[in-house]
């Protein structure tokens, strides 16, 4: 659930806006399981997201990546259903969604 959005911080030379994410708890659905992401490294990375991306809004959708509690990033698909936070994929991070979320790389 966003609660507030401060003005635009630059990242990198280019502006991006900042936005706070408090969540406590999400529920998870049977389908986040698929890849052998465990309900608690879903619920580690959700609550402590480093990146919060709106994918759709309608349910509200959001491309979450965060840290599993081994510390390797994950990517997790949230949907908000009214009050309710349902995890609906979990997996390890993808190259290909690193790059769309963050930027290129430099390899």
């Amino acid at each position: 659930m966003v609660r507030g959005a401060p003005p635009d911080r630059a990242v990198g030379g280019r502006s991006r806006p900042f936005v706070v994410i408090h969540l406590l708890r999400v529920e998870i659905h049977p389908t986040a399981r698929r890849h052998g992401v465990s309900d608690a490294d879903a619920q580690h990375a959700v609550t402590r997201a480093t990146a919060w991306v709106e994918l759709d809004d309608d349910p509200p959708r959001y491309l979450v990546v965060g840290p599993a509690r081994s510390g390797n990033l994950l990517e997790v698909v949230v949907i908000q259903l009214g009050r309710r936070e349902l995890v609906i994929h979990a997996m390890a991070l993808r190259r290909s969604t690193e790059r769309e979320v963050f930027g290129a790389t430099d390899d």
